[in-house]
């Protein structure tokens, strides 16, 4: 009897004890397809224990989590993104398609959240940053983390002067409804050659006219056709990353048009491109810097494979990478 019982026991002595769950944090600002889609896979996987923080939600909203796990509050958002050492209770952070003033109406708060999340990094912490056509492009979510990405923006010269274009965007702050309305309409119509002078004038001094040029500009830039379609395949130092090396691998050859994606992106020193569009265009950048890890998907249209059944097969191998390292 004693014998069996000390076989038993060295048995499960041998087994490996369950791996932990991943803890995430998933922060974003509005419902955009990416978040419906990714936020339903995340709370999904039993191997990961996540928070959801969307910062447009009503505030008597109930934030998602995994079953069992708290929601949070926006005082708990706040206190956890400003905070390095709360945010050492995760293995990752997923930031989406916001600025840090979007987490909080207080400046002295949200100017917190760079230092937080870059010294979480600095610590061993990981992040996704999850572009949008909103923040997470040619501006960055906020100057302040840009040092953070791994990838930035090539800027190109500016046209010159286009007539046409400019007296348009001029009509944007006219009090006709109609004279507005068709100068939108033309300068939608113009598309990419109205970008420089829209820009401008969301820098500008007229409230309306700043307001109407950067809703306008998000449309120019988000519309299909604007960047070419174009399929997403692995780099070489893709094949062999630890995070888009999949047992399938065939599933990154099944990708959708992605129709969306920063332009111009080029990684910085020491950050590797594991995915780009079939253009040549970056589309999935990682950089392991200090004792952490940072990764950029410079699309929010990664949801469309879905409907090949490599969506969140390709995502959540990302997110092993960054939690777990090589």
């Amino acid at each position: 009897m004693r014998i069996a019982m000390l076989l038993v026991a060295l048995l499960v002595a041998q087994d490996p004890p369950p791996a932990k769950p991943i803890r995430v944090l998933y922060v974003d600002h509005l419902p955009r397809f990416e978040y419906r889609f990714l936020q339903k896979a995340l709370l999904a996987d039993e191997s990961l224990a996540v928070h959801v923080f969307l910062c447009s939600a009503d505030v008597d909203w109930e934030q998602p989590a995994t079953r069992g796990v708290a929601p949070l509050k926006r005082a708990d958002a706040e206190s956890i993104l400003t905070d390095a050492a709360k945010l050492a209770r995760y293995d990752l952070v997923i930031w989406g398609d916001l600025q840090p003033a979007h987490v909080s109406a207080d400046a002295p708060t949200y100017r917190k959240i760079p230092g937080a999340l870059q010294a979480y990094v600095a610590g061993g912490g990981a992040v996704l940053f999850h572009a949008g056509s909103g923040y997470l492009q040619e501006a960055h979510p906020g100057a302040e983390l840009a040092p953070l990405l791994p990838f930035r923006v090539k800027p190109v010269d500016p046209p010159p002067q286009d007539k046409e274009v400019e007296d348009l965007v001029g009509q944007l702050g006219s009090e006709d409804f109609a004279v507005r309305e068709a100068a939108t309409a033309k300068l939608f119509e113009i598309g990419e050659r109205a970008v420089h002078a829209l820009r401008r004038a969301k820098e500008g001094g007229d409230l309306e006219v700043r307001d109407r040029a950067a809703a306008l500009l998000r449309s120019i830039e988000y519309a299909p056709g604007v960047a070419k379609p174009a399929l997403v395949r692995l780099t070489e130092a893709g094949r062999s990353h630890r995070a888009t090396r999949l047992e399938d691998s065939k599933l990154w050859t099944k990708s959708p048009r992605i129709r969306w994606a920063v332009r111009r992106a080029v990684p910085v020193e020491g950050a590797r491109v594991l995915a780009e569009l079939e253009t040549g265009d970056p589309i999935l950048v990682a950089h392991a810097r200090d004792r952490g890890r940072v990764a950029a998907l410079l699309t929010d249209e990664w949801w469309l494979w879905r409907q090949e059944g490599g969506y969140y097969q390709t995502y959540r191998a990302v997110l092993e990478w960054l939690a777990r390292g090589d």
